[in-house]
């Protein structure tokens, strides 16, 4: 769907630098077009039952009582989805007693950004920070301002760097940009629930809502996208401008290394332990606090800066790329001068910092601790079923399938490092797996071996879902050895497959189905076409189903099945749609074919001609019921 506009977004974004109040105009009205349509259907709808009801009485004809009751409902759904509520943010209260420095801090930033005073102060255990202005009276606004500061964010970053942070936030409250984020999520809000409401209730409108949506949706998108973009340049600079162009520059900085500290050092040693035991640890947040300062001290903190200034900007980012907001602010990226220390957390909070790690903690574990025992059964379970092979292993040579296994198993339970020797035996007696063959080349990258190459080449040729994991890992290596060719190539590659993704994805739209297709015979055996016709047997309504193969211009590697099913047509529109979509899911999700599968409706016509003649199309027929 977004594919559609995306040619549009850098003539979008040129527009919107040169003309930032015409942009802006321009995205209000395309927002107040959907309310526009709303409330005119409304009325439209208001009036047209008061005409019923005069000309019903006047004429004494109480048929149309038939029709008024519909209209109700429909005029009751959309009005309710005016009335959307936003839910504030979630967290820990914090009052001006408890915090009073960060309070005092939070009111000088305020003031000098001329923002409102925050109604309500949360900490909450995400690294990030936010202001949010939730409207009381809906569309009529009358706004409540939150503020919430995550305590992991606070545990990274120094005193100053938070300030350039909450100047950032505030920036987008200052210069409106909250409320009219408030506003682009209202009319997202709107649009779905009209949708799903109409959807439950079985109307007959759901259909040409659904329409209306397939444009609306991603233009609005495209437009609100750009804007965003715009939106956290604006906020950059004020954040420079209040707590200097350096350190704001800084801030992002830590806040990116910080952040890939979280997700690839800190959380996976927190999970690390699940062997260990079935309970989920407690004190995790007070680590937190007592480790975070040093996040950009990390040995591979260099390295994550350097992955987050190579990143792009991608056409759907809200967010512009680390590598633009730094230039915006005049500076490179480079790593902060030293630990966060003493943290924000440590000089805003003071011991109350503790006491919210201590909450936050505990509401973590009692969260993750469904999760973390069933993973430690899982590793119970995996390390039963390793030590059973191993030991079988002793005794004699394995089965292929078995030595896989037994490869998988060792990586879960103790490491791709452990299971190397494995894997290296398993190739070099023949074993051609595309997941063994990726697990040895991704080891081997990770030493620093370009021996690993060859094995991701392979992983590739045999499963073709493997390609962009495949090229990533590839180009990372290629690029950090100083092969920066090379690693292009890959990476093009990686653009190259995803392109043919998106064409293989468009031909094996059901919308793309037409009798001007070639059709081949399906290629099943008759063992699993027999399969097939016993699950549409179970499903409720099919009266017939065909299966042929489409040929393919994109990833012909990849089969294209089409699947069309004759369903018994309902009294009711809408009825018969909703019948047919939960037909199409349960079919789709009971087949299992070597490819994609694309489940289309069958109906007269030239479409059933074409695949009628395709050599065993035919995969079920009901059985015409028996005369007596």
């Amino acid at each position: 769907m977004q594919n559609r506009h995306e040619a549009k977004l850098p003539r979008l974004a040129q527009y919107a630098a040169r003309h930032p109040r015409l942009y802006r105009a321009r995205v209000l009205a395309l927002a107040a077009l959907a309310y526009g349509l709303i409330l005119g259907l409304v009325f439209f709808l208001i009036a047209l039952e008061v005409v019923l009801v005069v000309v019903m009485f006047n004429m004494g004809e109480f048929q149309f009582l038939k029709l008024i009751i519909p209209l109700l409902l429909f005029i009751g759904i959309l009005v309710s989805a005016l009335q959307i509520d936003i839910p504030p943010p979630k967290g820990i209260a914090v009052t001006r007693a408890e915090a009073p420095a960060l309070w005092a801090e939070i009111d000088r930033v305020r003031k000098a950004m001329r923002g409102p005073a925050p109604h309500q102060l949360l900490i909450d255990g995400e690294f990030n920070a936010s202001v949010a202005q939730v409207p009381r009276l809906g569309v009529l606004g009358f706004y409540r301002t939150y503020l919430t500061i995550g305590l992991p964010l606070a545990a990274c970053l120094t005193p100053d760097e938070l300030r350039a942070v909450l100047a950032h936030e505030y920036g987008h409250v200052s210069g409106k940009h909250g409320r009219l984020g408030v506003w682009i999520y209202r009319v997202q809000a709107t649009w779905a629930a009209v949708l799903e409401d109409l959807q439950h209730e079985r109307h007959w409108t759901a259909g040409l809502f659904r329409g209306f949506l397939r444009w609306y949706a991603p233009y609005f998108e495209a437009y609100t996208a750009v804007l965003r973009r715009a939106h956290e340049f604006d906020a950059d600079r004020e954040a420079a401008r209040v707590a200097g162009a350096g350190v704001a520059a800084a801030a992002l900085c830590r806040v990116e290394t910080a952040a890939a500290y979280l997700a690839s050092a800190f959380w996976p040693e927190v999970f690390a332990k699940v062997p260990e035991g079935p309970t989920a640890p407690a004190g995790v947040y007070r680590r937190l606090l007592a480790e975070g300062h040093g996040a950009a001290r990390h040995a591979d903190a260099e390295r994550w800066l350097r992955d987050a200034a190579a990143r792009r900007t991608e056409p759907w980012d809200t967010h512009p790329s680390l590598a633009e907001r730094l230039a915006s602010l005049g500076a490179t990226p480079a790593l902060p001068a030293g630990p966060a220390r003493p943290s924000a957390a440590a000089a805003f909070l003071g011991t109350k910092a503790e006491s919210l790690a201590d909450r936050l903690s505990r509401k973590w574990a009692d969260t993750a601790q469904f999760s973390w025992r069933r993973k430690h059964n899982e590793h119970l379970q995996r390390s039963e079923r390793l030590t059973a092979l191993e030991a079988r292993a002793g005794t004699g040579p394995l089965p292929a399938q078995e030595v896989r296994e037994r490869i998988l198993l060792t990586v879960q339970v103790h490491g791709e490092t452990v299971a190397m020797p494995l894997m290296r035996d398993f190739v070099a007696a023949g074993g051609d797996d595309a997941t063994v063959h990726f697990l040895l080349g991704h080891t081997l990258l990770a030493r620093g071996d370009a021996a690993g190459l060859p094995h991701l080449e392979r992983a590739m040729e045999m499963d073709i879902d493997a390609v962009p994991r495949c090229c990533a890992l590839a180009a990372e290596f290629l690029k950090n050895a100083g092969r920066a060719p090379e690693a292009g190539a890959f990476r093009r590659r990686s653009e190259s497959h995803t392109a043919a993704l998106e064409r293989a994805a468009a031909e094996r739209d059901p919308d793309k189905v037409t009798a001007g297709d070639r059709f081949l015979p399906h290629g099943l055996g008759d063992e699993h076409a027999r399969a097939l016709a016993a699950g549409l047997a179970r499903v409720g309504g099919v009266k017939r189903a065909l299966l042929v193969r489409k040929q393919v211009a994109a990833l012909p590697q990849r089969p294209a099945f089409v699947l069309a099913i004759e369903v018994q047509r309902m009294r009711y529109p809408g009825q018969d749609a909703d019948h047919w979509n939960q037909t199409a899911q349960i079919a789709a999700a009971g087949m299992t074919v070597p490819g994609t599968l694309t489940v289309i409706r069958l109906t007269r016509g030239g479409l059933e001609r074409a695949l009628g003649k395709v050599p065993g199309a035919e995969l079920y027929r009901r059985a015409a019921p028996a005369r007596v």
